[in-house]
């Protein structure tokens, strides 16, 4: 029985756009099961998300966690975040010195925090002198 060359083609056009259909299937699919992991404040936002109190004390216990961040390497041993208190964070410095560059820092600090932490609403860094025991 001769092959038809015209029936061939087609049938060959029809193999590549099922090949191409499945592939984007395929792919499609992949997609769909991928899913990106969840950051862990994220997943405890959506499970605290009727405790706004709760809310905010993690976002205090993060603030204070960002301080050496925001100070850097160079102030951050001199310096502690040790609570938040109303709108202002209260800040621990071992040496005066420190104490007038962060002074100086100040507004940049709290830009950060605004930033980072816009339900804390933090207008203010009180720092205070540690005393030596």
């Amino acid at each position: 029985m001769p092959k038809d060359s015209k029936s061939e083609q087609e049938l060959l056009e029809l193999y590549k756009r099922r090949v191409s259909d499945r592939k984007k299937g395929l792919a499609a699919r992949r997609k769909r099961h991928i899913a990106r992991p969840q950051k862990a404040n994220e997943i405890l936002a959506a499970f605290f998300k009727d405790q706004p109190e709760t809310l905010k004390k993690m976002d205090e216990a993060r603030a204070l966690l960002a301080w050496n961040r925001y100070v850097g390497p160079e102030a951050a041993p001199f310096s502690e975040a040790i609570k938040v208190n109303g709108h202002e964070i209260v800040v621990l410095v071992s040496d005066p010195l420190w104490m007038h560059q962060l002074v100086l820092l100040k507004n940049q600090i709290l830009k950060l925090y605004k930033r980072d932490f816009p339900r804390l609403r933090i207008d203010n860094l009180f720092f205070k002198r540690k005393t030596s025991s």
